[in-house]
């Protein structure tokens, strides 16, 4: 065998390696109760047999950096899920219909295609944290999130506007909101004096400026603000 046919040999072997079937009991964690595909190439049809009574004590499913869209989230429901990682996968707001009926508390959507339109599908779950970093929203369909009692918010790296914030006003509460990256600017300021049980707001990056800072840390001398990043 030359040198050509042992690389082919070696493509081939690669590309049935890739296409493996990620069996679903080598990633279990915690006891049971975790389901842990980051990084793999798990796609829907991987989770086909999720609904097994082997995987019945679930409570977290972390599909960050898969390949899994809308079509796999159907096989989900069948758990009683609390927290759930999407993160960098493609999934739209079609797939999040399919969540309403979940007890998710805690819900990760960082780089996907999820919209405002989206959020409207998240009314009603118990969430206490979101992410939302690095999506398609831009603040009005915000307005779904009202009641919530949130830990943690995170907009960073969004489109989300000054006007867009007032509606996180009518949320029960929220901990942390992380804004960090994103268009905001001194005319937020007001609406984020007002969103109830906020303890830190995240500002580095945006147009937020000094006298904005100010202004909130005179109302609100409480309230951690963050204008920097770490250096690491």
């Amino acid at each position: 065998m030359d040198g050509r046919q042992l690389f082919v040999v070696w493509v081939v072997s690669v590309s049935l390696l890739a296409q493996a079937p990620v069996k679903l009991r080598e990633h279990v964690r915690l006891e049971g109760t975790q389901i842990d595909l980051r990084g793999t190439n798990a796609t829907d049809d991987d989770l086909r047999e999720i609904g097994a009574a082997e995987f019945s004590r679930v409570t977290a499913v972390l599909l960050a950096g898969t390949q899994v869209s809308d079509a796999g989230l159907a096989y989900l429901i069948r758990l009683p899920l609390r927290q759930l990682d999407l993160g960098r996968t493609q999934i739209t707001d079609a797939g999040l219909a399919q969540l309403r009926t979940l007890p998710l508390e805690r819900l990760e959507l960082t780089g996907t295609d999820v919209t405002d339109a989206g959020l409207t599908q998240l009314k009603g779950l118990p969430l206490v944290m979101l992410v939302l970093r690095d999506t398609k929203i831009n603040g009005p369909g915000l307005a779904a999130l009202d009641g919530l009692d949130l830990r943690l918010l995170d907009l960073s790296h969004t489109v989300v506007t000054d006007a867009s914030i007032g509606a996180l006003e009518k949320v029960k509460g929220i901990g942390t909101l992380d804004l960090s990256d994103t268009r905001i600017t001194n005319q937020a300021v007001p609406h984020l004096e007002r969103i109830a049980g906020l303890s830190t707001v995240d500002l580095a990056g945006t147009g937020v400026g000094p006298e904005g800072v100010a202004r909130l840390k005179r109302s609100r001398p409480q309230l951690i603000v963050v204008t920097a990043r770490p250096v690491r």
